[in-house]
């Protein structure tokens, strides 16, 4: 298991490195990892909600779990319970954030620019630093 904790540093280790990438212009990278951080948020979230003290990790904690074994942040929000608030108090970062998929590791570098990544990390770092 990830304990709360262990989801948090993640999370914000996930964000240093998307930055770090961004700075070295690999905005692919970037945006894939400030979409994971939220990811990891989330999860975090989840865990918080349903008295869990940490986040299934493997196969065999994922046993009767299976339902949890996703990466869609719209699904993932709605099971920390983060729906409202991310459509109200935090409507332009969601926005800028939803559209990540654990499928934009796949990305070819260099189909994104610096302005798509600037907003996807600024928007990923408001949101681990505030939910």
């Amino acid at each position: 298991m990830l304990s709360v904790t262990e989801l948090h540093e993640l999370s914000v280790t996930r964000l240093r490195e998307a930055t770090a990438l961004f700075i070295a212009k690999e905005y692919s990278g970037s945006v894939y990892l400030s979409g994971y951080a939220v990811e990891l948020t989330f999860k975090r979230k989840i865990c918080v909600v349903l008295n869990w003290e940490g986040f299934p990790e493997t196969r065999s904690e994922f046993n009767g779990l299976h339902s949890f074994k996703i990466h869609d942040l719209k699904l993932l929000a709605f099971l920390a319970g983060l729906t409202e608030v991310l459509g109200t108090k935090y409507v332009h970062a969601w926005s800028d954030v939803m559209t990540w998929s654990p499928d934009d590791r796949y990305r070819r570098p260099a189909t994104l620019n610096a302005d798509h990544a600037r907003k996807m990390l600024a928007a990923a770092s408001h949101l681990v630093s505030n939910l």
